[in-house]
């Protein structure tokens, strides 16, 4: 009913609106603007601080000056200006969208707590971290260099002898600011010729952050869709009696944070050489932790590092 009569008086307004504001006090309409204008102000700059880089916060001060000595037709203007500035020179302070590369022989993700075994197969020179190809990008891709990132990264592969090519590459995202809808499809066509042009059997694309990819194509949906082959591995949880499992597979695949992506490709390389190594470090530190909990919510770190020690030194006789 309000929401009517809203309705029905503002359409009213709109014929007799005119007629009615020239007999209001001419310090109402002043109060109006003051307030709007301070409104504006405060959500403009001084709420914007520290939201934006220095080059950014720049513009949005000379729009603002602008505005207030020559009127609104030359702030839209100086707006226009100023954003063509803005990604024009961000855009070319990174020159090259390829930050660099190295394989995942120094990096590990924080799986720490994995059978000697597995640690065994993944410090191996041909089945291990080697086989792990890392690639960070930066700065804006776009149709201008996007054909300088797809040629730059198949070179980075192609350099390497056949028997040292990687198995699984990463692709970190983390410190892109933007992608056009070009270089989106660039990035799929990419993926794509992974697996065709040089064999590697997995590719993992980072995010950087849990709000996706920089970019209005759905990006995430494109590279996430080719799953591959998938290995579910099951195991009865010596604990509790309940059955945990882990899926890995081939293909393409996005994750959020380069933690994530590690603990992916390790756990894919494992299941490539032996999957049992895999299942038997299922969520072992959480459930731990689950287990020692204590009805107030803090944990028995005494009883919470002895299991892990039993887990690192199996065989040895640990006690309390």
């Amino acid at each position: 009913t309000s929401s009517l009569a809203v309705a029905l008086s503002t359409s009213l307004l709109f014929f007799i609106g005119p007629e009615l504001a020239s007999h209001m006090p001419r310090c109402m309409a002043g109060t109006l603007l003051l307030h709007c204008g301070i409104d504006l102000f405060m959500e403009g700059v001084c709420d914007s601080y520290g939201k934006y880089d220095f080059l950014e916060y720049t513009g949005i001060w000379a729009i603002t000056i602008i505005m207030t000595f020559f009127g609104m037709e030359a702030a839209l203007l100086a707006g226009v200006i100023a954003a063509l500035s803005t990604y024009a020179l961000q855009s070319v302070t990174y020159p090259k969208p390829i930050r660099g590369s190295m394989t995942a022989a120094t990096l590990r993700s924080s799986e720490w707590t994995r059978s000697p075994e597995a640690f065994a197969v993944l410090d191996n020179r041909d089945t291990g971290r080697m086989k792990i190809f890392v690639v960070q990008m930066q700065g804006h891709l776009f149709f201008g260099n996007i054909s300088l990132f797809s040629d730059g990264v198949k070179a980075l592969i192609e350099e390497k002898p056949i028997d040292e090519r990687p198995y699984i590459i990463i692709m970190d995202f983390t410190l892109v600011l933007g992608i056009d809808s070009s270089a989106a499809q660039a990035i799929i066509k990419l993926r794509d010729s992974f697996t065709k042009q040089f064999g590697i059997k997995l590719s993992i694309f980072v995010t950087g952050s849990t709000e996706g990819f920089p970019c209005e194509f759905d990006l995430y949906q494109g590279l996430n869709a080719n799953q591959g082959e998938m290995l579910k591995i099951s195991k009865i949880n010596p604990f509790d009696g309940k059955e945990v499992s882990v899926s890995v597979g081939s293909g393409s695949c996005v994750c959020t944070d380069l933690d994530q992506a590690l603990s992916h490709a390790e756990d894919t390389l494992i299941a490539m050489v032996k999957p049992k190594l895999l299942s038997s470090s299922i969520n072992l530190c959480s459930f731990v932790r689950e287990q020692n909990e204590r009805p107030d919510g803090t944990v028995d770190e005494k009883h919470y590092a002895l299991k892990l020690l039993l887990r690192q030194t199996p065989g040895e006789d640990v006690t309390l």
